[in-house]
């Protein structure tokens, strides 16, 4: 299989000034709004003042119905319908989380309403795992307020939902029976400021010192902290179960950006306090970092900010092809048996290349409560073709079983202005993921009637415990926005683990081994290459002999009394690719303006297809600074003309700074 391809490369100067914005705001924007603040109150109260305008309602295209069936061997559900969790009134950005001790209940909160209509964090509640609709309240938790949920429940059984105060800060409502609930300030905001995107946590963790603690944190806009913390992160805690709060710190400061925002909290196994959050370098809001901080203390005190991945490229200044606002906001989960913490977050093209316009869920992963980090591992599983769409992920850790699950809206298998809600599980610390359709439809996103620059919330949410996940998220197959929840168990049954595979290059010959402990109820091995089973065998080894030169994808599942184990996977590569280019490299020194066409001919004499990539390096000259000088004297210049200058009339009284003046001249003419 030989190809030559011939490259036509042409590089093009161009030279720039470089634009600088004395504002927090763009522009082509209206200078009297943030628009970094995502706040639905906020928004809300920028279209009373006239200084945005409002989302008109256009009916979305009809979803298109996919089925029921979850076809994963990671997961022991079959056919999960989707359940709405209340039709009563609009609900998007939605958070769950497990009762610790049943998991037969959850608890979900959503922005519930629509600007003009707008209650807040809905309650709702689930006793029967989501077979029915859930209970509660479309009304908020403790009275209204300005939306962002954030739900937990603690040990005891107590609910609590985080949101942003009516007064502009933070409050945080617990309740007892899930029917009362009692509001509590967490965090105030000073002279017409916000605090925004909020995130609450809790140390369920029983063997902890700090067991019970709640953690809230946010965004500050306009000085809610005090001096210094304008759009860094604050973050307060409670040691009597909510019903006080800390004074806030500043967590951010010691990492140099331009806004820090899209917090998010988690525990570790020992009572770690860990928090992360997205960096923004200038005011073009690219997520170009992730932030990280940690306490040891319960959240007393903090070592200093670090960033823990550099060069990301996210979402949220590109956009995405559907009909709404997205972030690459980060999120974080925790392996309470382990103690390893996984980070998620979008990026366009592979972390620290970031290049194309396939935007993928990436994670990355430490094992030393943040001291170090694993390279990006990617989470879902289509195509990674520019033009693919995987966006708004969030994650949980079962804190019971140790499996990951990651929601995300996807367009693997849809058009590129339709997405499905997917799910991605791992068995194996997040090495390997297997990805399915969770969501019963496909539908078009649009955003909420009445809403600002593209609403239709931002973020999805997933809980897990003892092998039952929830994943939820919004989307208007009936023609609003209303939130779905479809709950499948995990399959936790003994497993095979580290699958080797190695291929003999001469003949393709390929030697399987994996590594198995012995259980009751076991019965044999299951080996599929590419999804086709192979063999059935009680051995611990396997040989394949491969039928082509090219990739392929081998999985070893386990057979037990009560059904088969999701597998063990690993991928082999038969045939070598190899190419020649002539010339390897080309320099070119142009002008301003001037063109030109090289030629390099790659050639492919090995056994597989290439995908060819080119890249070009353009460095412009620097120049130099002036130097301060002085003159006199009676040999001077005394006029310049060139171009459009026409500068006469200088005398020698000293040198003077003339780089303003600037003309456009044609190289080669006189």
């Amino acid at each position: 299989m030989k190809r030559i391809l011939t490259l036509s490369l042409m590089a093009i100067l161009i030279l720039f000034a470089e634009t600088s914005f004395s504002q927090k705001v763009k522009k082509d924007q209206n200078p009297n709004v943030n628009y970094c603040i995502d706040n639905m109150g906020y928004w809300g109260r920028m279209l009373e003042k006239g200084y945005v305008s409002p989302t008109p309602y256009i009916k979305p295209a009809k979803a298109v119905f996919k089925g029921t069936k979850i076809i994963a061997r990671g997961v022991l559900t079959d056919d999960s319908e989707d359940v709405v969790i209340t039709d009563e009134i609009q609900q998007t950005e939605t958070s769950v989380f497990v009762d610790p001790s049943n998991n037969s209940i959850a608890l979900n909160s959503n922005n519930s309403g629509y600007i003009g209509n707008f209650y807040g964090t809905s309650y709702l509640i689930t006793e029967d795992a989501s077979q029915t609709p859930w209970g509660g309240s479309v009304q908020s938790a403790g009275g209204s307020n300005s939306g962002d949920p954030a739900a937990v429940i603690g040990l005891d059984g107590r609910q609590f939902v985080g949101f942003i105060h009516s007064n502009s800060g933070q409050g945080v409502s617990y309740s007892d029976d899930g029917v009362s609930w009692t509001s509590v300030v967490a965090g105030y905001a000073a002279g017409g400021g916000m605090l925004d995107k909020n995130h609450l946590w809790i140390d369920n963790v029983s063997t902890s010192p700090y067991v019970g603690n709640i953690y809230n944190a946010w965004t500050d806009f306009g000085g809610g902290g005090g001096a210094g913390f304008d759009y860094n992160i604050g973050f307060v805690y409670s040691t009597d179960h909510g019903l006080t709060y800390s004074d806030p710190i500043n967590l951010s400061s010691a990492i140099s950006g331009y806004l820090n925002q899209g917090v998010n909290i988690n525990v570790g196994s020992n009572g770690e306090v860990y928090v992360i959050w997205t960096i923004y370098d200038d005011s073009g809001l690219v997520e170009k970092g992730i932030g990280f901080a940690k306490s040891l203390d319960g959240g007393v005190t903090f070592a200093p900010a670090v960033r823990i991945i550099t060069n990301t490229r996210g979402i949220r200044s590109d956009g995405v092809q559907k009909d709404m606002r997205v972030n690459s906001f980060p999120v974080m989960s925790v392996n309470m048996q382990t103690g390893e913490i996984y980070v998620v977050w979008t990026n366009i093209g592979y972390p620290g290349v970031n290049s194309g316009t396939n935007a993928s869920v990436y994670m990355i992963k430490s094992s030393d409560i943040g001291d170090s980090w694993s390279e990006p591992i990617r989470v879902n599983q289509g195509s990674n073709a520019d033009g693919k769409e995987a966006y708004l992920p969030w994650i949980t850790c079962d804190p019971q079983t140790g499996t990951l699950s990651v929601i995300y809206y996807d367009d693997r298998d849809v058009s590129s202005t339709q997405v499905e809600a997917w799910v991605s599980n791992s068995f194996d610390g997040g090495d390997v993921w297997e990805a399915f359709r969770v969501s019963d439809v496909a539908f078009t996103p649009s955003p909420l009637a009445g809403s600002t620059g593209g609403y239709m919330g931002d973020y999805l949410g997933i809980s897990a415990n003892g092998g039952v996940v929830y994943p939820v998220w919004p989307d208007n197959r009936t023609g609003i926005l209303l939130t779905y929840c479809s709950p499948f168990e995990t399959n936790n049954l003994p497993r095979p683990e580290n699958l080797v595979a190695v291929v003999d290059e001469p003949t393709g010959l390929t030697d399987l081994t994996w590594e198995y402990t012995p259980v009751k109820g076991f019965s044999h091995f299951i080996v599929y290459r590419d999804g086709v089973q192979l063999t059935t065998t009680t051995e611990l080894t396997y040989q394949d002999q491969l039928p082509d030169y090219g990739t392929y994808s081998y999985s070893v599942t386990a057979m037990h009394d009560e059904g088969e184990s999701s597998g063990a996977r690993n991928a082999v590569t038969w045939g070598a690719p190899s190419i020649v280019i002539n010339p390897t490299s080309l320099t070119e020194t142009l002008l301003t303006n001037q063109f030109s066409t090289k030629v390099i001919t790659v050639s492919n004499i090995g056994h597989l297809g290439l995908t060819y990539n080119t890249s070009t390096q353009i460095t412009t000259k620097n120049v130099s600074a002036y130097c301060a000088a002085s003159g006199g004297g009676d040999e001077h210049i005394s006029g310049v003309v060139f171009g459009t200058i026409n500068n006469t009339g200088t005398s020698a009284s000293g040198y003077s700074d003339y780089t303003a003046m600037a003309t456009d001249v044609d190289a080669g003419n006189s």
